[in-house]
């Protein structure tokens, strides 16, 4: 129970609602003080309450996903709310999301094997959907992830392909592709050109539709995006091809009819399978595609803003994050910038 001493008498310190109340309970008795605090704990929630009617985490939550349909971690984002209700309960209130409570989906997703990184991203869900509560005044109070310390996450050396194993990778996709067994081993060649050739997110691919593609204009209208703001990303020739033998039939389909459940995982198996026939073991996905084609455009000297914009970052900072200058090339850089200077050039002035 919330109740302090100080002095030889009781004071009652509260957090609710996201607002903190403290009082003197003006006893030294701590059973009285025990019933005083109840008692001004029931009269707080009913004046609260009369005033401003509690929001549920879930109605909140189900609210920004109507505004934020184009958003493509939407779907996992879902899964991660899901198992926050799992876990507090349905009708679990923005205002009583806690740090005790904050700290008990730590545990429990600790215990269920997950990494540091993934109870950031639970951490970050929760974080902004207070945040946005309380900026758009429909809860009061200060933001509990004020207090609560984010796990560090290193750096990761992220290795860049080469455009001789990109082909090598392509390669490998196409044998997939040409003896195909099932949707995904037949889409996967296309799908891997497209990324590779764009930098385009799987789920930005995987979301196209036959609408979405404009010849006369030349442009790829990107629907669906990680940050929820749609992009156009210009057609370049070796997929228009693609695009094309893709564009017959009901407009309103998909480019790649596959399951949408688990898309970040349609092609699971098949990433697998070419890095042991290619030999390239940090190849682990269309991420790394999509750092390789940020690497590429600036080692060609595109400018930061417009690669940016092609990979639909919202900030010049995250394409810095993508833009991987190679060792070869530092080293080119310190060998450029040298200032020549030997101690037998100080005897040759003396």
């Amino acid at each position: 129970m919330p109740l302090v001493k100080r002095q030889n008498v009781y004071w009652m310190d509260l957090q609710l609602f996201g607002k903190r109340f403290r009082e003197s309970l003006h006893t030294s008795n701590k059973k009285l003080a025990e019933r005083l605090y109840s008692q001004k704990k029931n009269e707080i929630e009913d004046e609260i309450l009369k005033e401003n009617k509690p929001l549920r985490l879930k109605e909140f939550f189900d609210e920004y996903c109507l505004s934020n349909e184009n958003k493509i971690s939407l779907d996992r984002e879902k899964q991660r709310i899901k198992i926050i209700l799992g876990l507090w309960g349905q009708d679990i209130f923005l205002h009583e999301i806690s740090v005790e409570k904050i700290e008990q989906l730590k545990n429990f997703l600790l215990k269920q094997d997950r990494e540091g990184t993934t109870v950031n991203r639970y951490y970050a869900l929760l974080r902004m959907l207070i945040n946005r509560a309380i900026n758009m005044e429909k809860l009061d109070g200060i933001n509990p992830f004020r207090k609560i310390k984010f796990f560090r996450e290193g750096v990761r050396e992220r290795r860049d392909l080469t455009d001789k194993e990109v082909r090598r990778l392509l390669d490998a996709a196409f044998k997939i592709s040409a003896k195909g067994k099932t949707i995904n081993q037949r889409h996967f060649y296309d799908v891997m050109m497209i990324a590779a050739n764009t930098g385009m997110r799987i789920g930005e691919i995987l979301n196209l539709k036959k609408k979405n593609i404009d010849f006369d204009r030349g442009v790829l209208f990107i629907e669906k995006t990680k940050s929820g703001i749609p992009r156009e990303m210009p057609i370049a020739d070796s997929i228009k091809k693609i695009l094309l033998n893709r564009i017959s039939g009901e407009k309103d389909s998909y480019l790649f009819p596959l399951k949408r459940k688990n898309r970040s995982e349609a092609f699971r198996d098949e990433i697998v399978r070419i890095r042991l026939d290619t030999g390239i073991d940090y190849f682990m996905g269309f991420h790394n595609l999509r750092h390789t084609v940020a690497t590429r455009l600036a080692q060609m000297h595109f400018e930061t803003p417009t690669v940016g914009k092609l990979l639909g970052h919202r900030s010049i900072i995250t394409t810095l994050k993508y833009t991987h200058t190679s060792l070869l090339r530092q080293k080119a850089a310190i060998a450029a910038s040298q200032i020549r200077h030997t101690a037998r050039d100080l005897k040759n002035n003396d």
